[in-house]
């Protein structure tokens, strides 16, 4: 076991859900804490900017995703509580609140602007939340979700993930509950559901091509190709047993390849020009995996590796380490909000990169731990921990 503690040099591989460009930068939330950072591909750095506001600093999953929206930066709340929108340069904050959002965990996955309205899609949040950028207007769309509302209740899985399709004006989700596609018109916000594919399916994402559709499975082993009204086909892939809920993060185009990146499975499949019998496969599985209005395609790696392509094929990777003295000295120089993480904790503290055994040993022996006893004082038990671990780790100094 490597020295934790606080005043070390040691660095914490930080991973993401998703990065966005703003300029010369790339921005992202560390999926292990509530921390803002920023790559700067001309510079080959990566730093912490800022935390959101309002969540603990040591929260897992704060925001998911990022739109960016001009100079501003608009946060999808996974576990947060609110939207936020930053606005880069002046680091300026404000939140959009969220009806009943305390009763919701892991709320959102995507954004999909139209005009000057943008839609956040429910994951497993009951609705799509339409912004207007323009008034700062809030409204709902929330039937489609009540249609499948005990469905979800009984399967315990997200209404819908990543990766939508957009026709004209219309929206295509595919659902990770059944094999239904939702079409949503973002002019009228007319809706109805379409069944596509077999009738076991479930999705974890849909694209679209210049011809079709093509959906990835949430779990089975078929990719659907769908004409958009009663024809589809499926093609069969390796029988995987997965560990987890999601075989592929979604289906997303690079020009005219459809991919199907690997999430919780073990294989990447890629078909060309439609051509189903060339289907290419690869051993790689992502955390996100997309391609940009601009022709870049970005991707994050489960060992916390970013890679960005251009359009023109120039490709930047970077691993994603920042020292625990750079998180501490920008968020939490006085270590108050590794106190209040300690506090919020019950029983069990699990270690992970940023909170080490040898912090909460240290945190047993404070007066705020002692303070928050009831019946007696425990507080010794922090330096008996601690001076065993030592003991019996000679890797500790």
């Amino acid at each position: 076991m490597a020295d934790m503690g606080i005043c070390g040099e040691r660095r914490v591989l930080v991973r993401t859900e998703d990065v966005v460009r703003s300029g010369d930068y790339y921005y992202f939330v560390a999926l292990e804490l509530n921390a803002l950072c920023r790559i700067g591909i001309k510079y080959g750095t990566i730093e912490v900017v800022d935390s959101i506001p309002g969540e603990g600093l040591y929260s897992e999953r704060v925001c998911s995703k990022i739109y960016a929206l001009e100079d501003q930066l608009l946060f999808l709340p996974m576990n947060g509580e609110k939207i936020w929108v930053y606005k880069i340069g002046k680091a300026q904050w404000r939140s959009i609140e969220l009806e009943n959002s305390a009763l919701t965990g892991m709320k959102m996955m995507q954004a999909v602007k139209h005009g000057n309205r943008i839609y956040l899609i429910g994951c497993f949040y009951p609705a799509i939340v339409v912004w207007d950028s323009g008034t700062g207007r809030i409204d709902y769309i929330r039937e489609p979700y009540g249609i499948m509302k005990d469905l979800q209740a009984r399967e315990k899985i997200n209404y819908f993930r990543c990766d939508y399709a957009l026709k004209e004006d219309v929206l295509y989700l595919a659902s990770c509950l059944t094999n239904a596609v939702l079409k949503l018109n973002l002019t009228s916000h007319r809706w109805e559901f379409v069944r596509v594919g077999k009738s076991g399916n479930q999705y974890a994402g849909i694209t679209r091509d210049k011809e079709c559709f093509w959906l990835a499975p949430r779990t089975g082993n078929c990719l659907v190709r769908w004409d958009g009204y009663d024809s589809f086909r499926e093609y069969a892939i390796e029988d995987e047993q997965i560990k987890g809920f999601f075989r592929f993060t979604g289906a997303v185009m690079r020009g005219d390849t459809v991919i199907f990146p690997a999430k919780d499975g073990r294989v990447t499949y890629e078909i060309q020009n439609g051509d189903s019998s060339a289907l290419k496969r690869r051993s790689h599985n992502y955390l996100f995996y997309k391609v940009t209005e601009d022709g870049e395609t970005i991707s994050g790696t489960p060992d916390g590796v970013i890679r960005i392509e251009s359009a023109l094929g120039e490709v930047f990777k970077i691993k994603c380490e920042i020292p625990v003295t750079e998180i501490r000295g920008k968020l939490d120089n006085d270590g108050s909000r590794l106190k209040e993480y300690f506090l919020k904790r019950e029983y069990i503290t699990e270690e992970n990169p940023m909170v080490s055994i040898k912090e909460f040993c240290m945190y047993l022996t404070s007066d705020t731990y002692r303070d928050k006893q009831i019946l007696g004082d425990y507080s010794m038990a922090g330096k008996s921990i601690w001076s065993a671990v030592k003991t019996h780790s000679g890797r500790i100094k």
